[in-house]
């Protein structure tokens, strides 16, 4: 009890009024002080009681509205255009797109600051597209890159899991709108021994009968007597056998 303390917590930002000194005896107190716009969390001043410091206040760092940062987002101060702004720790800032640009439907225009970072919403040159996560359900696809294509601009989709493209998965913003490619699932063919007996053909040397065989594929056979030759197709997840048994 009564015990001294040594020099003030050290404050990161922050500076006390008076010069710091190496002891304090109990019950003195030192006030602390932010820098402009950095906002003070906690008292101001801290006493020293039986050789313990009261906990120190934390100064929160505030945010700047940079122009570079603005510019790559395509979006401006929405009340002080054209000048640096400064908010502190909690306060908000509200911006505006860009002539020439909008944002997505849903896009917050106002942002806080917390402890001297600021997110920046982003506008879009007019004509975007925003990829509809139904639509690309829907046609078994999907696109990770992002949920905004700018327009003119050329994307290529995925297929989800195994399936594949009925056509090519590029697609183009126009104005807005974006056509979206399709995946299915593949139309493999596997061959049926017993189509083989029924038929009275053989694989020809070439292949493998464990082989799956994709939509359109050509499969050649033989018969088993004889070195005629014929063609099988693959269609529809089907294939087609021909057949060299004897008729009648």
């Amino acid at each position: 009890i009564g015990a001294r303390c040594g020099p003030p917590p050290v404050v990161q930002f922050g500076d006390t009024l008076t010069f710091s000194k190496d002891s304090y005896k109990s019950g003195d107190s030192v006030q602390y002080k932010c820098p402009e716009y950095y906002k003070m969390n906690g008292s101001s001043i801290v006493r020293c009681q039986n050789g313990v410091w009261d906990e120190a206040p934390v100064c929160l760092e505030p945010c700047t509205a940079r122009e570079r940062d603005m510019e790559e987002n395509n979006i401006q101060l929405k009340w002080i255009p054209n000048r640096k702004l400064y908010a502190e720790h909690g306060d908000s800032m509200e911006f505006q797109c860009k002539s020439g640009y909008e944002a997505p439907p849903g896009t917050a225009m106002r942002s806080y600051c917390l402890r001297g970072k600021l997110s920046y919403p982003k506008c879009f040159r007019r004509g975007f597209c925003v990829l509809d996560e139904s639509a690309m359900l829907t046609n078994n696809i999907n696109y990770s890159v992002s949920s905004i294509v700018e327009n003119g601009q050329t994307i290529t989709f995925q297929c989800i899991g195994e399936l594949k493209t009925e056509d090519n998965l590029e697609a183009k913003c126009k104005q807005g709108k974006i056509s979206y490619p399709k995946c299915v699932a593949s139309k493999t063919c596997r061959i049926d021994q017993d189509e083989l007996h029924i038929n009275d053909i053989i694989l020809d040397e070439m292949l493998n009968s464990d082989v799956l065989y994709e939509e359109n594929d050509d499969v050649y056979f033989k018969c088993k007597t004889g070195s005629k030759k014929a063609k099988g197709k693959c269609s529809e997840g089907k294939l087609s056998y021909p057949s060299c048994r004897a008729q009648g």
